[in-house]
């Protein structure tokens, strides 16, 4: 199966305190199967760049630059003519019933749409309507690959 990560996914690399099941969930996937998408990198850059000058932008903008897009090179997926026809004929859809979805979310919905990805995210209710599959690695209870004992 492959997976098309999230904002919240892929930033939570950059947390201080990281959730332990969704690193262990992402370390645990062969690499070649977890994806990006270019939504995801404009997002990751806005929330950069909204940051004061000082070390942590600095750090984020080079973990960007050198780590993200240069580790996802080449699973980065564009927006190009394909997805963006799958876009335009979801969020009409959506539209029709009064149920538009934000541009972003909604891209990155029609990226995983019409390239038959999994969606990873821990916003399962801002994407259920657009009839992408999800899945939140938040809900692993234990932690991924973790052992729980009686007592």
């Amino acid at each position: 199966m492959r997976y098309l990560l999230d904002t919240c996914v892929i930033s939570e690399f950059t947390k201080p305190q990281p959730s332990p099941t969704v690193i262990q969930w992402l370390a645990a996937q062969d690499e070649f199967n977890l994806t990006l998408c270019t939504p995801t990198i404009y997002e990751l850059k806005r929330g950069i760049e909204r940051l004061e000058a000082g070390k942590r932008k600095t750090f984020l903008q080079l973990w960007l630059e050198n780590n993200v897009i240069e580790r996802f090179e080449q699973r980065l997926y564009n927006i190009d003519a394909d997805v963006a026809l799958c876009w335009g004929e979801m969020q009409s859809k959506l539209e029709r019933v009064g149920k538009p979805m934000p541009v972003l979310g909604s891209l990155i919905a029609a990226t995983a749409i019409f390239h038959d990805l999994t969606l990873v995210t821990r916003n399962i209710k801002d994407f259920e309507i657009s009839g992408v599959k999800l899945f939140n690695p938040w809900d692993i209870y234990p932690p991924y690959g973790g052992l729980t004992y009686g007592g």
